[in-house]
């Protein structure tokens, strides 16, 4: 049997495998990058639109409480809505993080603009046909007081702090003895602090 040469194959077999390997790198890195424009893009309309949210509440910040205006209220809560929709494109991880980050901030700033716990009477949500004031939509104040409220199951950043960690790095009770007296009604707190100056001078004295 005649002995096949496949030297001659090889060559060009290797260069149209290189060329494949090549080209699935080079789609990967467009197609990644592509993910990560999409989500960023996302990202930064998301944290508009809660933005927008909070300035239709205030009047751009003008006002400290929210009026009891259909229109902005209304208006608050669309913008709010569109924010749950932009953030589902919010894909990659960082952005996520950095999304829950804004969404906590802005929370706070409408529980803040629109009184949370204020004690309204009816009068103030519905309408008054003397002035023409329309009333609330129901809608729109199920989506903006749900919204300043801590969401169910939601996982509280402060349950997962190092507590003994900054006790050990931070002397917070040096120097501010109300505070000292305050925490004093919270042994478990105290004993961890307590433990931290122990530590703390037991050290050499540099």
């Amino acid at each position: 049997m005649a002995d096949i040469n496949i030297v001659p194959f090889l060559a060009p077999a290797a260069s149209v495998v290189a060329m494949c390997v090549s080209g699935y790198f080079a789609w990967l890195a467009i197609n990644v990058n592509r993910k990560d424009r999409e989500s960023k893009n996302h990202l930064d309309q998301a944290i508009l639109s809660l933005q927008r949210a909070y300035a239709a509440l205030t009047d751009d910040g003008r006002c400290e409480h929210a009026r009891p205006d259909r229109l902005v209220w209304l208006t608050a809560a669309r913008h709010i809505e569109t924010y749950k929709v932009l953030k589902r494109g919010v894909t990659e991880l960082s952005h996520k993080v950095i999304c829950e980050d804004h969404e906590e901030y802005w929370r706070h700033r409408v529980y803040l603009a629109i009184d949370m716990h204020a004690l309204h009477q009816p009068g103030w949500y519905d309408e008054d046909r003397a002035t023409g004031k329309l009333g609330l939509a129901p809608p729109s104040l199920l989506i903006i007081y749900g919204f300043a409220s801590w969401p169910e199951g939601k996982d509280d950043p402060i349950d997962q702090a190092d507590l003994i960690g900054i006790a050990a790095s931070h002397d917070v009770r040096k120097g501010n003895h109300g505070l000292r007296i305050y925490l004093q009604k919270f042994p478990m707190i105290t004993s961890l602090l307590d433990e931290a100056d122990a530590k703390r001078n037991a050290w050499p004295k540099r």
